[in-house]
């Protein structure tokens, strides 16, 4: 499993291999577009739709202050570990970020997938068949 390190939205320190052995969707995304909180309830659908199944959403959250991703898990909009980071953060650099959101999937072995793609469409929202697709088969084992 590829190593990632922080500090989440509590000020508790995360390190992304206590996952191990749970599937991990990395969502790198940007709090303070208005168009990025249509990230939220997509997610919050796929962790429904696997609770069964050992899926942990990490989002790390481009910002200008961590008081809009505060507020954001305070309405209940993001019910996952967020890791807080400045525009073009560590994290980003690190990982090779170049637009929001980029998802990525990495199953239960720590076996990074591919990036998983997430097209806007406005009013409707993120499509999110390929991150859902990419999840499911890493809960199946395949």
């Amino acid at each position: 499993m590829p190593e990632l390190v922080g500090t989440d939205i509590n000020g508790k320190a995360f390190r992304l291999s206590d996952l191990r052995g749970k599937i991990v969707v990395l969502l790198f995304a940007q709090s303070t577009s208005d168009n990025y909180a249509d990230t939220y309830a997509p997610m919050r659908q796929l962790l429904a739709k696997y609770r069964q199944f050992p899926v942990r959403v990490v989002g790390i959250m481009s910002n200008d202050g961590p008081a809009s991703i505060k507020a954001a898990v305070k309405r209940g909009d993001i019910n996952w570990t967020v890791i807080p980071q400045p525009f073009n953060g560590p994290l980003q650099l690190d990982w090779g970020i170049e637009g929001y959101p980029t998802v990525y999937i990495i199953d239960a072995d720590g076996i990074l997938q591919a990036p998983a793609h997430m097209s806007y469409y406005g009013e409707g929202g993120y499509e999110t068949r390929e991150v859902e697709d990419k999840t499911l088969i890493c809960c199946s084992g395949k």
